[in-house]
């Protein structure tokens, strides 16, 4: 390990879909976990259009 920040990167195995994150190096390999795949999970939503989620946003032609 070197410096104070990791690189923390999760896939999703359906969509091919990669978020990267960097935490505190030393931040326990389960917060890194939980970093990574709450990323992921913003990424998704993000691409996918999901209003529902931070960052989603609405289809288009959507009032919502």
């Amino acid at each position: 390990m070197r410096g104070a920040y990791v690189r923390v990167c999760a896939v999703d195995p359906i969509t091919g879909i990669e978020a990267v994150a960097v935490g505190a190096a030393s931040a326990s390999k389960d917060e890194l976990s939980r970093l990574a795949v709450r990323k992921l999970e913003y990424v998704i939503a993000k691409k996918l259009g999901d209003p529902n989620e931070p960052g989603g946003t609405p289809p288009r032609g959507s009032s919502a």
